[in-house]
């Protein structure tokens, strides 16, 4: 996609329970807080949430 100064382009992805699973299974990371929902409800964020990789790797994705 070419750009030019002043333009404005946007992505969007909407992660899935299959993108944080696919997740884990490459990185370990099966901290309850992605994938308990009991557990989850009594954190500071009262639900599941993504593994802060996957997020940061969305990121890297907007910049490259």
């Amino acid at each position: 996609m070419d750009l030019t100064v002043g333009q404005k382009a946007t992505r969007s992805l909407t992660l899935t329970a299959e993108h944080v699973q696919k997740y884990a299974e490459m990185t370990g990371d099966y901290n309850p807080l992605h994938f308990d929902e009991a557990f989850a409800a009594g954190t500071k964020f009262g639900k599941l949430v993504v593994q802060g990789g996957l997020t940061t790797g969305v990121l890297n994705a907007l910049v490259a």
